[in-house]
């Protein structure tokens, strides 16, 4: 496949599929079949002028990014570095646009790519540049790379050779119903008529399943004929406007027409984020947008090769996908354990206290209210199973299927099977961040059809109400009222204290192989009915599983069935609840060993923290440890799991050598990771915020150069910086030495640059008062870590991690208990852990009382300890301070769209948002209101003679425009706050 000269050609058999001429004249468009491979070809004459380069770009933008391979050539009018123009000044503000673009779409410059040196391809009057260029994505293989002199051109031609792609090809993936389809009365009526046309089939089928399996693919049909006929309808009319303005411009029409005709079309493009649903199944590509940029990237959901049994990496699709159907097939076969060592196991193992517990709820029959609540719980934009009936579809539906799903689930559980569609799941596959090529280093997750997830949705709120009574007090996962900060604060306990007193013992961190992969259905419903499950309920669970079949999907392509007999399907609502109930036992058989444990104040000892297949055990003695591998060994041959006991850790608490060795676990030098949070021997506080913000770093330095208004990185760092730190801020506080680095990342993130041109604690205010909304991690983090660790001290609980920071800082807070303020703590060279001391000195300095913590939510604590230490009001001259709030909570206020008459609509350049201010209060503005630009920016004190030269109306409106230019660069899109005084 080659493509030669100015614009993409290529030799063979072509097809093409869709032809769009983005702008007349100036750039086409073509999705095109050639030898086979699917390919979009885009040629670009761009204009002389920068403005009509950029605009140009920017309708051309959305089509870059698609599934599809993008071959994007042409004469560019611009040079993108330096070298590429000779004799004149380079503009590296123009070309940073384009650059920008093409590191969005993941495209590479064919003819500088590897270091090669890209000739100049237009010559004149001894000046030379090279603006013809080739762009294609990257992982693309091209060759025989040369720009070519041509008889018929003053510029050279440009020809490369392009091969197979080093990343696989792309599949459609499956079906799925898009949101808009949903949209209309019509569309309501319609599906309406439809439900009830197939319900007057029922009687022609055998039970409500077999009718519910045929109603479904009626839908489907359906749906995709709407989606087809308004895709049709859509392009017609693009190609009726399209003529129209091809007309207007033979005719020389010009101006308004031609600009709103121009408009129209735009909006009938099919849009950049309809050609990416054929990327659903392994994620988006590199969007225009942003802040999708943020998510994963496309290398670690793309499979670009496997090896299989044999140690070859296959690397065609069919190649991929038999290794992805081998490997799973075998997984999920049922494994032949003997039932004699099921039973011994669960006899020897201490079960719950079965004594005054009504079973009666979990197996009365399915009500209307369950799956209308189960309707109500389903996550919006969540990929569904393979019939591609996604959860928008059952709540924009719910009054009318609900009652029949009823039905359909009783007829179900009734008759022992679900039907096909229910019973199938595709399979797929997300990174773990290491080796891509190894199989097991993907974590598969089943998406199942929606109608599955429902029915697991009502089981699953029945037997969750008895998770806290039959599962044992070591988990901490899916139990009401307990969290993975309970398991994570026990275990810091754990080290701290064995730290503070010089306990030496080890921590164990077991690590489990495929643990949810490898639950023995067998030994599941055995464990389930020695915990009191009802036989009903039981048989109920049995009929999700029964018959259970998956096929990979990789990349988008489909592979073929294999059966799944054993696991619990990742991806399932039930299955985090099932797989706690399989591991209970060897929970409690651990916990009935003679192990010393951990004791804290008025509590039992702790020997294990549990969540999920996160197990930790705290080994004491010698001798404890044939106990443990004891208990590994018959829990993993009564249930089929497997512990990995060479990647399973072990740490010693204190310096120094251990006193006696673990043959079978790794032993941890420095530290261990344990759900996702480092413990060492040094300071754990450090040592985790500095990794965090690290990584916060790393991105910082990426983004902080997107063109984005304020407003726009205020919801990107709360969207995607925060959550980076907040798990780790319910265990250990923010150190006091990273409050200037953490300060420094999140407003180098908010301007772009180290330059604070508004103080901190403006930005801090509301937007009704003039601020950002920005939030401040100091007091955010903080709040956070005082609510969580300290909001429980009022009052009195058994709970182990509470007992022991009781224990901790009880002598520190006795006045405070009572209600007054937390004395000054001095406890140098003590050996109470920093982070307590860190949260008395925040106590203290906040001023935060006991009925604070235990009263007030997480936000109001924050949003008071930011108003009374970090923000700081507007600081005005010659203005009254109540005047300028009444203001600015007017105009942030929620106004009438309509413009009344004598009234003067203000945009700034870019039209980014419209303030409508009466002309009769614009000639009254004064320059003491205006005088409020003083605290914001330099750039007031340099315009401030032109801002408040009293003149004239006219003098006066110049003014005012120039205001709000001035706040339009300052907040970008949106109802923003304008610190302006209206009279």
């Amino acid at each position: 496949m080659e493509s030669v000269s100015s614009g993409p050609v290529g030799p063979g058999r072509t097809r093409s599929h869709r032809l769009v001429e983005v702008e007349v004249g100036r750039c086409l468009l073509l999705d095109v079949s050639v030898a086979g491979r699917r390919l979009r070809l885009i040629n670009t004459y761009r204009p002389q002028s920068g403005l009509g380069r950029r605009t140009l770009l920017r309708e051309l933008q959305q089509y870059l990014h698609t599934s599809i391979p993008v071959i994007w050539a042409g004469d560019f009018s611009q040079v993108l570095n330096a070298a590429d123009r000779s004799g004149r000044f380079f503009d590296k503000h123009e070309s940073h646009f384009l650059k920008n673009m093409l590191q969005q779409a993941d495209m590479v410059d064919v003819f500088t790519h590897d270091g090669r040196v890209g000739k100049h391809t237009y010559h004149c009057a001894g000046k030379s540049s090279r603006l013809d260029m080739a762009f294609v994505q990257s992982g693309e293989v091209f060759t025989e790379v040369e720009e070519v002199l041509v008889d018929y051109s003053d510029h050279l031609a440009l020809s490369f050779l392009l091969g197979a792609s080093s990343v696989p090809a792309k599949g459609r993936g499956l079906w799925r119903l898009s949101a808009e389809s949903l949209e209309g009365e019509a569309v309501r009526h319609s599906f309406e008529a439809l439900l009830q046309l197939e319900l007057t089939r029922t009687m022609l089928f055998d039970s409500m399943s077999q009718w519910w399996e045929e109603a479904k693919e009626s839908f489907r049909n359906f749906f995709h004929k709407l989606s087809v006929v308004r895709e049709g309808n859509k392009y017609k009319k693009y190609l009726s406007l399209r003529k129209k303005l091809e007309s207007y411009i033979s005719d020389g029409v010009a101006g308004d027409k031609v600009s709103q005709l121009k408009l129209l079309i735009r909006e009938h493009q099919y849009s950049r984020y309809r050609s990416l649903v054929l990327e659903r199944d392994y994620g988006g590509f590199h969007f225009p947008d942003p802040f999708r940029n943020c998510r994963e990237s496309v290398e670690k959901k793309v499979i670009t090769g496997l090896k299989d049994s044999q140690g070859i990496v296959q690397t065609s699709k069919g190649g991929i996908l038999r290794v992805v159907q081998a490997y799973y097939a075998d997984l999920f076969k049922s494994k032949a354990l003997e039932g004699e060592k099921i039973k011994a196991f669960l006899e020897g193992t201490p079960g719950p206290d079965l004594q005054n517990l009504d079973f009666s709820s979990l197996v009365a029959d399915i009500t209307e209210d369950e799956v209308k609540m189960a309707i109500d719980q389903l996550h919006l934009k969540k990929a569904p199973g393979p019939d591609g009936l996604t959860a928008e579809f059952y709540k924009t539906f719910k009054d009318l299927l609900a009652p029949i799903l009823v039905e359909v689930f009783r007829d179900c559980l009734g008759g022992g099977v679900l039907p096909p569609s229910m019973r199938l799941s595709s399979l797929v596959l997300l990174s773990k961040g290491k080796e891509p090529s190894d199989v097991k280093n993907w974590r598969p997750i089943a998406l199942l059809n929606t109608d599955r997830k429902l029915l697991a949705k009502v089981l699953f709120s029945r037997l969750i109400l008895f998770s806290g009574t039959l599962l044992s007090h070591e988990q901490f996962c899916t139990v009401k009222g307990r969290s993975i900060f309970g398991a994570l604060l026990s275990i810091r306990e754990v080290l701290e204290t064995c730290k503070a007193q010089s306990s030496r013992r080890y921590v164990v961190g077991l690590d489990q192989a495929k643990a949810f992969d490898r639950v023995d259905h067998q030994y599941l419903w055995a464990t389930l009915r020695k915990y009191g499950i009802p036989d009903q309920f039981v048989e109920w669970l049995t009929v999700l599983y029964r018959e259970g079949e998956s096929f990979p999907l990789v990349n988008g392509w489909r592979g073929e069935n294999f059966r799944v007999e054993a696991g619990v399907r990742q991806g399932c609502p039930l299955s985090p609840l099932l797989y706690v109930f399989a591991i209970d036992p060897f929970l409690r058989a651990v916990q009935a060993l003679d192990l010393e444990g951990f004791r804290a104040p008025r509590c039992l000892p702790l020997k294990l923290v549990a969540y999920a297949d996160d197990v930790t055990v705290v080994v004491s003695h010698p001798e404890e440890v044939n106990l443990l591998t004891d208990a590994i060994e018959s829990y993993s041959e009564a249930s089929g799991s497997l512990v990995n006991t060479d990647k399973s850790e072990a740490f010693w608490t204190v310096e120094g050598e251990p006193d006696f060795p673990l043959p079978d676990f790794q032993l941890a030098s420095k530290e261990i990771s344990i759900l996702g949070v480092k413990f060492g021997r040094e300071d754990n506080s450090k040592l985790n915020w500095e990794s965090k913000l690290d990584a916060v770093n790393a991105r910082v330095q990426r983004w902080k150069k997107w063109r984005l208004s304020y407003r726009e990185r205020v919801k990107l760092i709360k969207t995607y910086l925060v959550p980076l730190l907040l798990y780790v801020s319910f265990v250990y506080p923010l150190p006091e030495a990273f409050y200037a680095r953490i300060h420094s990342l999140f407003f180098q993130m908010l301007w772009g640059s180290r330059l604070n041109p508004v103080k901190r604690g403006i930005t801090y205010l509301r937007t009704k008062e003039g601020g950002l909304d920005m939030l401040c991690p100091v007091a955010f983090f903080g709040t956070i870590f005082l609510k969580f660790n300290f909001g429980h001290l009022g009052q009195r609980t058994e709970v182990l991690w509470q007992s022991s920071v009781r224990a901790w800082v009880s002598p520190f807070v006795g006045d405070w208990l009572q209600g007054d303020r937390v004395k000054q703590v001095r406890v140098r060279h003590s050996h109470l852990p920093s982070y307590f001391v860190l949260g008395l000195k925040l106590l203290r300095r906040w001023d935060i009382r006991v009925d604070d913590l235990g009263t007030a939510s997480r936000r109001a604590l924050y949003m008071r300890v930011l108003d009374v230490y970090f923000a700081i009001p507007l600081a005005l001259r010659d203005c009254v301070g109540n005047t300028l709030v009444r203001s600015l909570r007017f105009l942030n206020s929620k106004r009438s769209t309509e413009i009344a008459p004598g009234d003067v609509v203000w945009r700034s350049p870019r039209s980014i948002f419209c303030s409508i201010v009466p002309w009769q209060r614009v000639c009254a503005l004064r320059s003491p209101e205006l005088s409020v630009l003083r605290s914001w920016t330099p750039w007031a004190m340099r315009n401030w003679p032109m801002v408040c030269r009293p003149d004239s109306t006219a003098t006066t409106t110049r003014r005012c425009t120039w205001l709000l230019r001035y706040i339009g660069t300052i907040y970008g899109t949106g109802d923003a706050a304008i610190p302006l005084v209206r009279m």
